[in-house]
């Protein structure tokens, strides 16, 4: 497969399978499976919201599939973007969906939005420093 044939498309494909596994690590050793997971594991959001990211912006970053990837402050102000559009989702969800049937909300108020996404903007930032460090 040509994505494996560069580091920028192992990284990629690490990323996203360390995502998935994190999940479902976390979902499956929770102590009380009738908690939703991030109220059993509070925390888990933070490495949720890291990799995700790190994976947009070395995404955006890949040769060939975004027009303006050499500009990095374009592809920070996307990953930034997507996780504020994240974020309007999840009190959507709250609003819409959630609250009019008792289920637990999966927005804990304004701390925890701006902890999302300046954790999604580290992830990203980690990524754009270790991409641009490596093609020097």
């Amino acid at each position: 497969m040509k994505i494996f044939s560069s580091w920028h498309g192992v990284a990629l494909v690490s990323l996203a399978a360390t995502f998935v596994l994190f999940h479902a690590w976390a979902l499956i050793t929770r102590p009380d499976l009738s908690v939703h997971l991030y109220d059993a594991v509070p925390w888990a959001d933070i490495p949720a919201h890291i990799i995700f990211g790190a994976f947009l912006a070395l995404l955006l970053l890949y040769p060939n599939f975004f027009r303006y990837s050499e500009s990095f402050i374009v592809v920070f102000s996307l990953v930034m973007l997507a996780g504020i559009g994240w974020e309007f989702f999840e009190h959507g969800y709250d609003v819409l969906y959630g609250m009019p049937r008792g289920i637990a909300a999966a927005n804990h108020g304004v701390f925890d939005t701006v902890k999302d996404i300046a954790d999604n903007g580290l992830g990203a930032i980690a990524a754009l420093a270790l991409f641009r460090r490596r093609n020097r």
